[in-house]
């Protein structure tokens, strides 16, 4: 019987070579959100997680506790972010008009993220001018 099993994981192993994890995650990805948007979905994660991280360094620096549910929080609005991203371009191609639902949605997420991220500077004691964060902060709501 170990024979057998000897014989099947080469031709496993090849099957499965085959199948490359970048060309699966490509195919998905093109068919999920429009390429042309690819750096904007990078720059939107990037400030995600920075966001994430200055909210941390924020929290000690307040003394505020830190608790995992922030992590699981982050995880997420990435998740919520980028399947509300692709639902937006997914809608537009149903539709067939094309209004850069998903790209004015990047433009929110990613300004949303970086007015967090200054009113966690400004939370650490860095000089972030309030009337620029009350301008933002007008603007985003």
């Amino acid at each position: 019987m170990s024979d057998k099993l000897e014989d099947v994981i080469p031709i496993l192993k090849k099957i499965f070579s085959m199948f490359n994890i970048k060309f699966i995650f490509g195919v998905i990805f093109t068919f999920m959100f429009d390429v042309n948007t690819f750096s904007a979905l990078q720059i939107v994660l990037y400030l995600v997680i920075f966001d994430f991280v200055t909210g941390l360094i924020s929290a000690k620096y307040t003394g505020e506790q830190i608790k995992s549910a922030k992590i699981f929080r982050t995880v997420l609005k990435i998740i919520l972010y980028f399947g509300t991203i692709s639902s937006a371009y997914l809608l537009e191609k149903v539709i067939n008009i094309n209004i850069g639902a998903d790209n004015i949605l990047i433009a929110f997420l990613a300004f949303t993220e970086f007015v967090s991220i200054l009113e966690n500077f400004a939370k650490c004691g860095l000089p972030v001018p309030q009337r620029l964060l009350n301008i933002l902060d007008s603007i985003r709501k």
